[in-house]
């Protein structure tokens, strides 16, 4: 939008670079006494994008910078490059993958690959005294007959 009064003859419009956007072009303008030269140019924002893979159950979606929800091996287009945080939903009888952070460069595609875990629950019956009790973890103080659910495959130690 800026007028410049130079000198009649040949000239050519040279864009700047920035970072993140692909430069326009040279333009070559012919300059004369009798009427201006116009010209026109745009910068375009280079993007990228995200592919995550779950591996888990179909219920499962991922999300970014906590906004939308996508299948597993959804890819996000239009990007803008920078830094983003990509977290999945939770899902009954899962744990999901712990949040995963993405860096998306221009014209290229950050891709993840995240893995949900099946959980396993516990019971446990004490045969004796009803003041008996059982601990997992810091659940403590637990009576004969309690089930624990949503537990991380692994060893566990109970205590009475």
């Amino acid at each position: 939008g800026e007028t410049l009064l130079i000198a009649e003859g040949d000239a050519t419009l040279i864009f700047n670079n920035i970072v993140g956007w692909k430069t326009p072009e040279s333009i070559p303008v012919k300059i004369s006494n009798e009427s201006g030269a116009k010209a026109a140019a745009a910068y375009v924002q280079l993007t990228g994008s995200i592919r995550a893979e779950i591996d888990g159950p179909e219920e499962a979606r991922w999300n970014i910078n906590g906004k939308g929800e996508f299948l597993s091996g959804n890819i996000r287009e239009g990007i803008v490059p920078g830094d983003y945080t990509i977290s999945f939903t939770e899902v009954e009888g899962w744990l999901k993958p712990k949040d995963a952070n993405v860096t998306v460069g221009s014209g290229g595609v950050a891709a993840l690959s995240a893995a949900y875990v099946r959980t396993g629950s516990v019971l446990v019956t004490i045969e004796g005294p009803s003041e008996g009790r059982w601990a997992i973890g810091d659940k403590l103080d637990l009576e004969s007959g309690a089930l624990i659910e949503g537990l991380a495959p692994g060893e566990y130690s109970f205590p009475f």
